[in-house]
């Protein structure tokens, strides 16, 4: 349901929604798949630091040790924007070229 309503741009229905699953839910387990349905909406209305904050405390549930808390909101911005400058910069076929990441964990 609150992926469907994520997906229609009902953002309140989808907070609402895992609200109540999170509420609810008796174990981690069953609350993991509606963190991530949460996070995409607070992205998508640009509250990354809402999104960053629930991604870091999902993370230090599961046992990943986080080395540092969440970057600020300026931080992410910067790094976002030389992002974009690099990529406008990038021909659509020197990404296809690009080798492929892998995982050495």
């Amino acid at each position: 349901y609150a992926e469907a309503e994520y997906c229609i741009g009902h953002f309140q229905e989808v907070g609402y929604a895992t609200g109540v699953v999170i509420k609810e839910a008796t174990s981690f387990e069953n609350k993991l798949r509606v963190y991530a349905i949460l996070i995409k909406p607070l992205a998508a209305q640009k509250k990354l630091q809402d999104a960053i904050h629930i991604g870091f405390n999902v993370l230090t549930r599961l046992g990943v040790q986080c080395t540092s808390s969440p970057p600020e909101k300026s931080v992410l911005m910067k790094d976002i924007m030389e992002i974009k400058m690099i990529l406008t910069k990038t021909k659509d076929a020197e990404v296809l070229n690009f080798r492929e990441m892998e995982d050495k964990n």
